[in-house]
């Protein structure tokens, strides 16, 4: 059975990577700048945080050396992605596990160099802060039994201090706004006073109407409730709300009771990020696997810590494992960097009329920009458009484009693009909002270069009807090259 729930869990994991990568060649599409195929960025992390809770729970939190620096370097992706609640809980898991392998261990783990080699000079580093915490909580080992026994109401709490905050906040307040996670979690009771506001609370539940994820059917302002606990309140009702905590609550006390303290941890972590995340599936899986773990499997003796035999490869083998990691790390970065910044932006076509400039030439471009132009121009009275090349203006102005409304100008590369095209506009009197018209991978680097030359500039892109993973890698390479 638990190798049946970790072939879930590594299938669920492989899918959200595969998601991940088709997000940043633009195969899935991004609704909020960078989702990751997610509906928002917010999504993409509840996903990670919930996997890794799944697999603790299954493992009962026994990681080898390799899964320690994964998730470590996992809790620095959550940082860097700025989400929520799914850094801080990580690093709260990650701490707790830490701790506990420091205590088993009797010290640092990973500490035989002839097995572990740098790694053991690694992991000495980073257990430094767990050394420290392990000798505090020495000292006040007796709050342990008490921490533990108040998970068991982790659901029970987290809803009464939501209630409580919600009718006790005050945007004008400087706490709210003094860290971004506070801020953004005033805001999420911000929302919560609005939906108390605009709903009322009954026994058995009311209806709550979205126009998709963006906003109240009825009003025009952005509205939505995060909170798992005033959701449920609201659409459930109270005896529902009520008999979901207290059945949430036995279950938890009977994980006490079995002694599973990992998976007490771990589902009170998940207890929180319901404040401000609503995952009624993750919930539901929650519930459901952990009296499966229980009933199904014997108790982890938690001794057995993998090891990946370097010892008996030899010295060149070492240095040549070593330098392939590193360099595989190295590319994959960059590939992720520069795959990550051509994806964030949300392609949109402007709403107003503005100078269109097509440099086909230039970008190395197929006629597809051109149609683009002519139906943005034939929507756009009052916009002009400057192509670089006699070919192109002929081909617009036998399509019905007024001739006085077309330009031709000769660009050498894009600095010269975008210089002669600003100084065309302010010698012909044309609309100054000058606006790209590109493949949407091209958008990045176009941007990039008009930042250096302090040229304001919007983009009307186009994806590439074939070839469309070559134009995106030939990007890639071209962003690296301008650094």
């Amino acid at each position: 059975m638990r190798k049946a729930l970790k072939a879930i869990i590594l299938t669920c994991a492989t899918l959200l990577v595969v998601m991940f990568v088709l997000s940043l060649l633009g195969i899935i599409s991004n609704y909020h700048g960078n989702s990751f195929g997610f509906s928002d960025k917010t999504t993409y992390t509840s996903f990670i945080l919930a996997l890794l809770l799944s697999y603790v729970v299954v493992t009962d939190g026994v990681f080898t050396w390799t899964g320690e620096l994964g998730v470590i370097i996992l809790d620095a992706y959550m940082l860097w992605l700025r989400s929520k609640t799914a850094f801080v809980l990580i690093t709260v898991l990650i701490v707790v596990l830490m701790l506990r392998h420091y205590i088993r261990e009797g010290g640092i783990p990973y500490q035989d160099k002839k097995s572990y080699g740098a790694i053991s000079y690694i992991f000495f580093v980073i257990y430094q802060p767990i050394k420290l915490l392990a000798l505090l909580c020495a000292r006040f080992k007796g709050l342990k039994k008490p921490v533990l026994s108040l998970m068991r109401f982790s659901f029970l709490i987290c809803a009464v201090i939501n209630y409580c905050l919600i009718f006790t906040y005050r945007l004008s307040r400087p706490l709210w706004t003094a860290v971004p996670i506070i801020k953004t979690f005033g805001d999420r009771l911000r929302f919560s006073i609005l939906a108390f506001e605009e709903f009322p609370v009954t026994l058995f539940g009311t209806d709550v109407y979205y126009s998709g994820s963006y906003g109240h059917k009825y009003s025009s302002l952005y509205f939505i409730i995060d909170s798992a606990y005033v959701k449920t309140l609201l659409m459930q009702g109270v005896i529902p709300t009520i008999a979901i905590l207290i059945g949430l609550t036995a279950l938890l006390c009977w994980v006490y009771k079995k002694g599973y303290n990992v998976i007490l941890l771990a589902v009170s972590l998940f207890a929180v990020d319901l404040v401000m995340d609503y995952s009624v599936a993750g919930l539901l899986f929650i519930v459901i696997l952990i009296p499966v773990v229980i009933m199904f499997t014997d108790r982890p003796t938690n001794k057995e810590y993998g090891k990946l035999n370097i010892k008996r490869l030899r010295s060149g083998q070492r240095w040549g494992m070593a330098i392939v990691s590193v360099a595989a790390v190295i590319v994959l970065s960059v590939w992720c960097v520069t795959a990550y910044k051509i994806t964030n932006r949300i392609d949109h076509s402007p709403c107003y009329g503005a100078t269109l400039v097509v440099p086909r030439t230039v970008l190395g471009a197929e006629e597809d920009l051109l149609d683009e132009a002519y139906q943005y121009l034939s929507s756009h009275g009052d916009a002009f458009c400057i192509v670089d090349c006699e070919e192109d203006r002929s081909v617009l102005i036998s399509n019905g484009i007024d001739e006085n409304r077309v330009f031709v100008q000769d660009f050498i590369d894009i600095d010269d693009m975008l210089t002669s095209s600003n100084e065309l506009i302010d010698a012909n009197d044309m609309p100054n909002r000058l606006t790209i018209c590109s493949y949407n991978s091209q958008i990045e680097r176009i941007s990039r270069h008009a930042g250096r030359l302090n040229i304001a500039v919007n983009s009307l892109s186009v994806k590439p009807q074939t070839g469309y993973l070559s134009v995106f890698i030939a990007e890639q390479w071209r962003l690296i090259c301008d650094g």
